[in-house]
């Protein structure tokens, strides 16, 4: 039975490791998307399933019949191309898609190594999984022991160490490219992204930070919130053309900076943190206008990467620890059947016979324990059994 459950989990997704951030873009899962693959997945019989999709992946992970179902459901939702996916994509199924969620988890899998950012995406995502009712209860252990071990890897290693994310790795790049203070920026869009780089701007640098969303409201209160001014959208093209520095983490389905927005009479420099990719690629042809990109961003952290290198050995090494576990806990659920079964013939046993030592469901409990600790390190289950009963009929013996 645990070959069989394990065999059951698959994931299939893209990266970074073979896609560049275009690319990865066109596999970007909108949140409608998601509603709606785990609609359909619950409709054919998928147990469960979660989906994340970020600046560096896109990736499903499910207990399903077979993989053709997931690589399916992943196309569909995702609107990404399956020759593109034949040429970068991937599907991994049990025990290495189990290795690729921990690595997921602890930031092992990462564009940044050991960018810690990653564990609250996964937070997120599942969260919305389970508001559907497809976290079903192999898939959350499995998660709970994955995130116990991205928690381990980050106090008992410093493979996490320092503040190290894309959010940052924009600020730094800034800082190496551009002489930023006392220059203008426009940060257009205020989601994660947004909220991270306007407190990173505000904390390093003087310069005026402007902030556009496409709905007024919001970019006002995001203004008040971090102390920067705000404009209309409808004053974008304007604000743009004024903007000696724009930063763009909008993650619109279409590009949402196009080449007309530009005058092209002065030096610019645009990032785009946007997936997928929001900067029309027109844009890089103007004179004068510099574009960087998710992928030219994360090279800034390469320093950091070498140093964490040298504790991924430890990282790796906590990782395995918990694998195991996972993998003692699902061996266990072969026994399931076994224990509700005895635990129910003990409490039916209970009602019928005087237990004066001690409360019957204390003394249930105590039994099944000792059973599932029999069952775990013995292969004769008859014998467990019988003496499971035995323990059950005799006073004292169990407490």
């Amino acid at each position: 039975m645990t070959e069989q459950l394990i065999s059951r989990f698959f994931v299939a997704g893209i990266s970074y490791r073979t896609a560049d951030a275009v690319q990865r873009g066109q596999f970007a899962i909108s949140e409608s998307a998601y509603a709606l693959m785990l609609e359909e997945a619950k409709s054919i019989h998928v147990r469960s399933l979660f989906a994340i999709s970020t600046c560096n992946r896109s990736e499903i992970y499910a207990f399903a019949p077979d993989e053709q179902m997931v690589k399916d459901l992943f196309l569909k939702y995702s609107g990404g191309s399956t020759k593109l996916f034949t040429e970068a994509g991937f599907i991994k199924k049990g025990a290495a898609a189990f290795e690729h969620l921990f690595y997921m988890a602890a930031g092992i899998d990462s564009q940044i190594l050991g960018d810690y950012e990653i564990l609250g995406q996964l937070k997120k995502a599942v969260a919305f999984s389970r508001n559907y009712g497809m976290i079903g209860p192999v898939m959350d252990r499995s998660i709970n022991i994955a995130q116990q071990a991205s928690k381990t890897v980050k106090t008992k290693t410093a493979f996490s160490s320092g503040t190290v994310s894309v959010s940052y790795a924009a600020v730094e790049w800034l800082k190496e490219h551009e002489n930023i203070n006392k220059k203008s920026i426009l940060l257009f869009g205020t989601g994660k992204f947004g909220r991270n780089i306007a407190k990173n701007l505000k904390h390093y640098f003087t310069s005026d930070v402007t902030v556009i969303n496409r709905t007024d409201e919001v970019a006002k209160q995001f203004a008040e919130d971090n102390g920067i001014e705000w404009q209309p959208f409808v004053s974008l093209k304007e604000n743009i053309r004024k903007a000696d520095i724009i930063i763009v983490c909008t993650n619109a389905g279409h590009y949402t900076i196009l080449p007309e927005y530009f005058s092209g009479d002065k030096h610019q420099c645009i990032m785009d943190i946007s997936v997928p990719v929001n900067v029309h690629p027109g844009v890089k042809n103007i004179e004068g206008i510099s574009v960087a990109g998710i992928d030219e961003i994360s090279k800034i952290l390469q320093s950091t990467q070498f140093k964490r290198l040298s504790e991924l050995p430890k990282a790796k090494a906590i990782i395995a620890s918990h694998l195991e576990e996972l993998n003692a806990w699902l061996e266990m659920q072969r026994y399931t059947p076994i224990i509700r079964e005895l635990k129910a013939k003990l409490e039916h046993l209970g009602d019928h016979i005087h237990q004066n030592e001690s409360p019957l469901s204390f003394r249930v409990n105590k039994t099944i324990s000792k059973l599932a600790v029999n069952l775990r390190q013995k292969n004769e289950k008859g014998c467990v059994y019988i003496h499971a009963f035995k323990d059950f009929l005799q006073p004292g013996i169990i407490e």
